[in-house]
């Protein structure tokens, strides 16, 4: 499988503070890629510096082989690079359908955005319930399916999400791991995720990173197994035959 982005060495600083000091690791094409780790070991910094908010004192971040240093954040957009922060980005006022509208690359072309239109009803059940309601009434969780569903309109080449599970119900949780995995295999995704459940059922790769730096990463079946990496980075221990693993 060929990795459609690889982020080298990075390190970023917030002021005075050395908040990210070797980020290193690879996103493979039409997989989804779990970022790991605990409250504060760099995860929303990561995605950050990767979508331009924030410059890297070092390090590369490369789209098909294309380094994104100093490319400013709409440019990055335009290549490829859609982002799903953790507080969803919705326009409460407007409904569902004008949402995702306005997320519609090139508006013109009508044939294609109502194909799109019709898949995002197709892959989100929850938004076609409330299709012409306002964003504003949702629950959390329709929310953050809403956020997504705008980027995922937008056809980009990866999305990178942010903590789209934080504050939601368990029973949401279900829903938006369904959500994800309908993704999988079509879309190339950098999950950035606390609920362990929810990322190792949708997971294919995980990268782990602790104290600003990455320190392991594989197929989500090796971090399964691997009870030490799990206690020692995440502060869980989860029994192998709970999660499934031969």
């Amino acid at each position: 499988m060929e990795n459609l982005l690889e982020v080298d060495s990075l390190a970023t600083d917030i002021g005075q503070f050395h908040i990210l000091t070797g980020v290193s690791f690879t996103v493979p094409e039409q997989q989804i890629t779990v970022l790991l780790g605990r409250n504060g070991a760099g995860k929303t910094t990561t995605l950050r510096t990767m979508m331009g908010y924030l410059p890297p004192r070092s390090g590369q971040v490369r789209l098909r082989g294309e380094s994104l240093q100093s490319v400013p954040t709409w440019q990055i957009v335009r290549k490829g690079v859609g982002y799903v922060p953790e507080d969803a980005n919705i326009f409460a006022n407007l409904s569902v359908a004008e949402n995702l509208s306005l997320s519609l690359p090139g508006r013109h072309h009508r044939n294609s955005s109502n194909l799109a239109l019709t898949q995002v009803q197709e892959q989100f059940p929850d938004l076609r319930e409330h299709w012409q309601k306002p964003a504003g009434v949702l629950s959390g969780g329709q929310r953050q399916m809403l956020a997504i569903a705008c980027v995922l309109v937008g056809g980009p080449a990866v999305m990178l999400i942010d903590e789209p599970s934080k504050g939601l119900s368990p029973l949401f949780v279900e829903r938006l791991g369904d959500v994800l995995l309908t993704l999988q295999g079509s879309t190339t995704i950098l999950l950035v995720e606390q609920n362990f459940y929810l990322a190792s059922r949708v997971g294919q790769q995980y990268v782990l990173m602790d104290d600003g730096k990455t320190v392991a990463a594989g197929p989500m079946h090796e971090l399964l197994a691997a009870l030490d990496l799990q206690q020692r980075y995440l502060g869980i221990r989860i029994l192998s035959e709970e999660m499934n693993i031969p």
